[in-house]
């Protein structure tokens, strides 16, 4: 393949650091796509898989697609000294059961119906290019925190920042409109988080 070929093609990659994520903390707060969002170090772009049915015949083994299941979601984030992040992800967890009662702080946590968008949220991750402009965009639903990461504190430690992780649960992705094979495959939103198949429809 000529050189000018394959840069035509690959036209210039995808970055890993251009990126943003998105979402509420329960009710307690919200990620937002300006300010708080930069708190967001690192995420991944997330995944699904599809399990396997054997099917035996005749010494040879068919591999029949079986059903999806989604792994959990963890972002990692900068601690931050005013707004206390990692403070409302606690307090987002003890909704559904808190430290000393051992009960849901909302008794009407889990009811989902009730919740949809309550205790129950959705989150975006966006990937950018170097322009700022949105390539690829999902949305997770139904997202909950499973695990708010320990701090780690150290006198040994120096030249760097405190920086914790939490872990989300969530049902499914939706990745909007994404049209046909050729045309990129995911939809893409706008500033205000909503996705143009969802502006026009």
């Amino acid at each position: 393949m000529q050189v000018d070929r394959f840069k035509n093609i690959f036209d210039g990659g995808t970055r890993p650091n251009r990126f943003r994520v998105s979402g509420k903390i329960g009710n307690v707060g919200e990620l937002g796509l300006d300010r708080e969002g930069l708190l967001v170090r690192a995420t991944s772009f997330p995944n699904s898989t599809l399990g396997v049915i054997p099917i035996p015949y005749r010494g040879r083994t068919i591999k029949y697609p079986g059903d999806r299941q989604y792994p959990e979601w963890a972002i990692q984030l900068y601690d931050d000294r005013t707004i206390g992040f990692r403070d409302k992800f606690v307090l987002w967890q003890e909704q559904f059961n808190e430290h000393v009662s051992n009960v849901p702080s909302d008794p009407t946590s889990l009811d989902l119906r009730a919740n949809r968008h309550v205790h129950f949220v959705d989150w975006n991750v966006d990937m950018m290019d170097v322009e700022g402009n949105i390539i690829r965009s999902c949305k997770l639903v139904n997202c909950w925190p499973m695990d708010v990461s320990p701090y780690d504190l150290s006198y040994d430690a120096s030249d760097r920042l405190n920086e914790y992780s939490v872990t989300l649960a969530f049902d499914y992705i939706d990745f909007g409109n994404r049209g046909s094979v050729n045309a990129g495959f995911y939809g893409q939103r706008d500033e205000t988080g909503t996705n143009a198949s969802e502006a026009t429809s």
